[in-house]
């Protein structure tokens, strides 16, 4: 049994212990308050912060694929030992979100990026990525006239890369880029479509004996074309087209893709996306579903044979 003095002891150490975890976590709210809105430019970054309170982030598999919680749009970041690309970047009104996340995790600069199409909800934060990170090379889907936005984000988008020194590169349904250790095929679009969603560009990006297949927005037209068209699509981890809308992933699409692990990129206020019917279509070929909605920012890590997943905000 503790005499009055030890317990006095003890209440006092505890004391001590309490006041001394405030001053920690204020430090640290203050710091990453000053990180997040970039200000000053000298502050720490993220992942220093962490490493010094011993809470460091693990992205140290291979290859890693994070999709961010960006609400109803895309974006995923890609490391590949050492090499960095971008796929979508979300809409400008949740860049905070994509910035504070690159920041965290050691993001300073992307090789390439691949914008699947010129809806705001895929590209809209483009030129703050150009800004703040650098690009520097970006692959675009192709325009004919007739699908060129006529709007001020598309021609700042334009007159931006220039600005800040990024290449543009259309490619073509076929072609092949490497980025280091990673394998990045176009699948699509395969024929010009009249509209900018069945124009995205299809990818699929290969690590060793895993792969990820990237959908933008297509529809199951688009869908369609690619499975006539004899196209290589069978994958481990499918980004689910269109936020999970109805007129997306059809059953002999999801058949040919197979994948473990599928993505829906949507935002918590939707009512109507996901589909119902498009969930339980994925659900039934795909052994796992994770969705930004309900489980924020997802990290699909792979050493080159196998998958993990971590989620979190």
């Amino acid at each position: 049994m503790q005499s009055t003095e030890e317990k006095r002891k003890s209440n006092f150490r505890k004391r001590i212990f309490k006041i001394t975890a405030a001053i920690l976590i204020a430090v640290i709210l203050i710091l990453s308050a000053g990180i997040t809105f970039r200000i000053p430019k000298s502050m720490p970054k993220w992942s220093d912060i962490f490493s010094f309170c011993g809470v460091s982030a693990d992205l140290s598999e291979d290859l890693t694929a994070s999709f961010i919680d960006v609400g109803t749009a895309d974006a995923c970041c890609i490391r590949c030992n050492g090499k960095t690309l971008l796929i979508d970047c979300g809409e400008a009104s949740s860049y905070q979100k994509l910035y504070a996340y690159c920041r965290h995790y050691g993001f300073d600069h992307f090789d390439a990026a691949i914008i699947s199409h010129f809806d705001s909800d895929h590209y809209g934060a483009a030129a703050n990525v150009m800004r703040d990170f650098g690009i520097d090379t970006i692959y675009t889907q192709p325009l004919s006239d007739d699908l060129k936005p006529d709007d001020e984000l598309f021609e700042n988008f334009k007159n931006l890369l220039d600005v800040y020194g990024c290449k543009t590169v259309t490619p073509s349904a076929g072609d092949t880029v490497n980025l280091g250790d990673l394998k990045i095929t176009f699948i699509s679009p395969i024929k010009e479509y009249d509209n900018l969603n069945d124009n995205s560009l299809v990818v699929k990006a290969e690590y060793k004996n895993t792969s990820f297949l990237f959908t933008g927005d297509i529809s199951s037209e688009a869908e369609n074309d690619i499975l006539s068209d004899e196209k290589s699509i069978d994958c481990d981890v499918l980004k689910v087209a269109h936020h999970g809308s109805k007129t997306s992933s059809s059953e002999e699409f999801l058949k040919a893709v197979s994948p473990q692990i599928s993505v829906i990129s949507v935002g918590t206020s939707e009512k109507n996306l996901p589909d119902y019917d498009t969930v339980a279509r994925v659900n039934h070929y795909s052994a796992e579903l994770y969705t930004t909605a309900s489980d924020s920012n997802i990290v699909i890590s792979s050493d080159g044979n196998n998958l993990s997943v971590q989620t979190f905000a």
